[in-house]
């Protein structure tokens, strides 16, 4: 497979259209009541004569989200591939232990769960019912909120107690071999200060977000209510390289790859990671060229290589080609985690994750007709590559702004970081109120 890239035009056709009804009032306030409902979700409905357990209904939901999307948020799904031989270092929520429920005056529902890393209590993601109990929103709480240590020790507390029949002490309750989990409810006792009145975060990060439709859990199985569209996937570009990144085996080969970039071909590690470990399978441009043919077989976790004087300080449009072609032929092994390297003669390294799975997978799908790579839209890309001014002769300071605009004005859903001569510290390149390019260091 050779590293190419098609620049994207995405056109968007929006219908609209006008609703003359000559039904009673009656009438219009049922359809209205109607298509309320049709907003809310199955899991915390009263269908039955059921009491709705929200804690319960939170862990559905994001278990169902964890298998439409392939992605890992939740014990159940990584039971799937977990052997003893494993860490878990990617983290999860352990929705098995929870805090009681919170309502907010504004009739919001709140309960907060550990996020486990490591066979530790890394931090705690909050999941709320909002709008009326037609939007649901994760994400983790700041440890910089007020009563943030306090509840984080109670967590931990509890997730210790859960695990302490296991010897080892190291394995997260639950998995096969192990202790079930212990699912006492947390009592937090907390001031009602704060936006939502109840003490608790008002926004954050990390986790998804969305109406019912994304979790296909509308209460009449209309997929295009409660929010509509696809997932947002929240996770901080930071997490998302750090498992392949910022491995040490890839920090040591992309150090390697900078001692090539006076020669006068690319050369490259295809990454694939066992259990722990990341593997690097050498690959070499032809000598002159601006790319390298490789072929692949099975899932990697991602790709890294050199520019060589003369070629861009930024990555080429064969690169992103790559990723789409690698997405297309279903040999991303993971979404969440995979990366694309580059370190050039011009002394820059940079590595792109995918930031928006759905949006990039949008982007991809747009550049082939069938599953041949569309010609026109290749050349089109190319075209607006060009247009945007990255090129060799730019500065790299230009090109790295340059590059930025595009990835985002194309909606290719992929966030570019950016590393120092020793791989050792990364920061996301982003736009600041002035419209400057920054680095947002990576912890």
């Amino acid at each position: 497979m050779r590293k190419k890239i098609i620049p994207w035009l995405f056109l968007v056709a929006i219908s609209l259209f006008t609703f003359h009804s000559c039904s009673s009032e009656d009438d219009y306030i049922k359809s209205q009541d109607e298509k309320y409902t049709s907003n809310k979700f199955q899991v915390f409905s009263e269908q039955g004569g059921r009491t709705v357990d929200y804690a319960d209904g939170f862990k559905t939901l994001m278990e169902r989200y964890d298998s439409l999307y392939s992605v890992s948020y939740t014990a159940k799904t990584m039971k799937r591939s977990f052997s003893k031989s494993e860490t878990i270092s990617d983290g999860y929520i352990e929705f098995n232990i929870r805090s009681q429920e919170f309502t907010t005056d504004k009739g919001e529902k709140y309960v907060l769960f550990p996020l486990i890393k490591n066979y530790h209590v890394s931090g705690i993601m909050v999941a709320a019912l909002k709008d009326e109990e037609t939007f649901v929103e994760f994400y983790e709480m700041s440890s910089d909120e007020k009563n943030y240590s306090k509840i984080l020790s109670l967590f931990t507390t509890q997730y210790l107690k859960s695990t302490v029949n296991n010897s080892l002490n190291k394995y997260a309750c639950g998995f096969p071999g192990y202790p079930a989990c212990d699912i006492d409810t947390i009592i937090i006792s907390v001031p009602k200060s704060g936006g939502n009145g109840n003490g608790l975060p008002s926004g954050g990060s990390g986790g998804t977000s969305g109406g019912c439709s994304i979790y296909e859990n509308c209460m009449d199985g209309n997929l295009d209510g409660g929010g509509g569209g696809l997932p947002e996937l929240n996770i901080n570009p930071c997490l998302k390289m750090k498992s392949i990144g910022k491995n040490d085996t890839t920090k040591s080969l992309m150090s390697n790859l900078k001692t090539k970039t006076g020669e006068s071909s690319e050369y490259g590690y295809i990454l694939t990671k066992n259990g722990i470990d990341i593997n690097g399978s050498l690959i070499q441009g032809a000598t002159g060229s601006a790319g390298i043919d490789f072929n692949v077989n099975t899932p990697v976790n991602g790709f890294i290589h050199s520019h060589y004087t003369g070629l861009l300080s930024i990555f080429s449009v064969s690169d992103i080609f790559a990723i789409a072609e690698l997405y297309k032929q279903g040999l991303i092994a993971d979404m969440n985690s995979f990366i694309i390297g580059v370190v050039t003669a011009s002394g820059t390294q940079y590595m792109i994750i995918i930031d928006d799975p759905i949006k990039f997978g949008a982007f991809a799908a747009n550049l082939f007709e069938g599953n041949v790579f569309d010609e026109v839209m290749l050349n089109a890309y190319e075209h607006v590559y060009n247009i945007y001014g990255i090129d060799p002769n730019n500065t790299s300071a230009g090109n790295e702004k340059s590059f930025y605009n595009y990835l985002n004005a194309n909606n290719t859903g992929l966030a570019i970081l950016k590393g120092d001569n020793n791989m050792q510290n990364w920061g996301l390149l982003t736009k600041d109120s002035n419209g400057n390019i920054i680095t947002q260091n990576c912890p």
